[in-house]
């Protein structure tokens, strides 16, 4: 089987530029298609060339095998709705982050999931609701969790405007295929006092981690991932933040940070190179959270909270 091409010809979405190159990092082979991973030559921002389309993607995310992927337990995504809400450490932080703007109100998480996140939120007493794609994560959410979430994507939950007092994005915005459409469906349903906080991945942002994967590229034969394509923007620290600008946002607060290694993953085993990577994933975190390098912007993930410009 092989899925139709949706090959956007545009200019960059963070600075206009119109001439990209391939990137060390190869890029995507999936259903004997090759997707590319590129970078702006003006600013560096990077994308699939060509993209996938809305039908491959969906496909995608309709499959178990994406949320054993991305959860990466040891059970992959039995793993994820068994172990229940506190395994996620990482809300605690983002609510903590939440509080300091809104300690109320209605919030919105795209792209829930399971509901892991709204969950911990609702405990807080926030009026909490979701958007997710997969139907399996769906039904976890509505009947383990008791969540109200949309089965579909953004554009179609048709949400009031100015609805959201909070609308939360964690590694979302990279999924999305028509990415300036859903920031302005985002702005609108946000209201006037609203807060929109993004956690996002800046996988090849700079780090030792990335230092590592650039040098490993060079004796690689084949750059090109086995994995879907389903990352279809890759943002680093700067251009993520003049993304947000240029879309009408004003930047509350901006924080990097290094994740640790994922566990290992039960189908795909522990070997050599797959221990190397974790414990260098590791030192990776280390080095780059330590308050004398965070200058120097070094990190694979962002904390944003904005507001719409005033």
């Amino acid at each position: 089987m092989r899925f139709e091409l949706n090959e956007i010809v545009e200019n960059c979405l963070v600075c206009g530029g119109q001439t990209f190159k391939n990137s060390i990092y190869g890029g995507y082979r999936y259903q004997n298609s090759e997707f590319r991973l590129v970078y702006c030559t003006q600013c560096g921002f990077m994308r699939l060339s060509p993209f996938p389309d809305k039908q491959t993607l969906l496909n995608i995310y309709s499959q178990d095998d994406y949320f054993d992927n991305y959860y990466a337990t040891a059970d992959g995504i039995k793993g994820y709705t068994d172990a229940g809400i506190d395994i996620f450490r990482n809300d605690s932080l983002v609510l903590k982050r939440i509080r300091e703007y809104k300690t109320r109100g209605r919030l919105l998480d795209i792209g829930c999931a399971g509901g892991h996140f709204l969950a911990n939120a609702k405990k807080l007493s926030f009026e909490t609701y979701g958007v997710e794609i997969n139907k399996k994560m769906v039904d976890h959410a509505r009947h383990a969790n008791q969540l109200k979430v949309f089965e579909g994507d953004l554009a179609g939950a048709d949400f009031e405007e100015g609805y959201f007092d909070i609308i939360y994005a964690q590694d979302v915005l990279e999924h999305m295929l028509d990415l300036n459409k859903n920031i302005e469906i985002i702005k609108k349903i946000l209201n006037k006092d609203g807060i929109f906080v993004i956690n996002q991945p800046l996988t090849y942002n700079k780090s030792l981690n990335n230092l590592f994967l650039a040098a490993n590229m060079f004796f690689k034969k084949d750059r090109f991932s086995k994995y879907p394509p389903t990352h279809l923007w890759e943002f680093n620290a700067k251009t993520l933040k003049d993304y947000l600008i240029k879309s009408g946002f004003q930047i509350l607060r901006y924080s990097l940070m290094e994740s640790k290694a994922k566990p290992f993953n039960a189908k795909e085993g522990v070997d050599f190179k797959r221990l190397c990577g974790y414990c260098i994933k590791n030192l990776s975190s280390i080095v780059s959270n330590l308050k004398l390098l965070k200058r120097f912007n070094l990190g694979d993930r962002a904390l944003v909270v904005c507001r719409k410009g005033r």
